[in-house]
């Protein structure tokens, strides 16, 4: 990417279990290849909507997928650092069951490929 470039991202969450998820969160954490922070464009992170359309960010229905846009406009320091790299962190309050390699018990925390 070059300075000045508008990067657009759709971030897609889906619960493949048979457990409703609640107490949801999402957090997008954006970096330069140098690993220091970078500041998605306002607003940020936005709530796009869901698959069921109940309008809720923050449960997760079994077979459910909640999706979030963001966008960042690249600045001369991620072109200096060598590009931009992006995840999200996604945290679930509440009970402890598997999520595969992904699995907690200590808070549900667990970060998405």
């Amino acid at each position: 990417a070059q300075k000045d470039d508008v990067l657009n991202y759709t971030i897609t969450i889906e619960n493949k279990g048979n457990v409703d998820l609640n107490s949801i969160t999402v957090s997008d954490i954006l970096q330069t290849l140098d690993n220091n922070g970078l500041t998605l464009d306002s607003p940020g992170l936005v709530f796009a909507g869901n698959s069921d359309n109940s309008g809720s960010a923050t449960e997760l229905k079994s077979s459910e997928t909640i999706t979030y846009t963001a966008s960042y406009t690249v600045n001369q320091t991620a072109v200096d650092e060598g590009g931009v790299k992006n995840s999200v962190v996604v945290n679930l309050s509440g009970s402890c069951f598997p999520f595969h390699s992904h699995s907690s018990c200590d808070g549900s925390n667990f970060n998405l490929p």
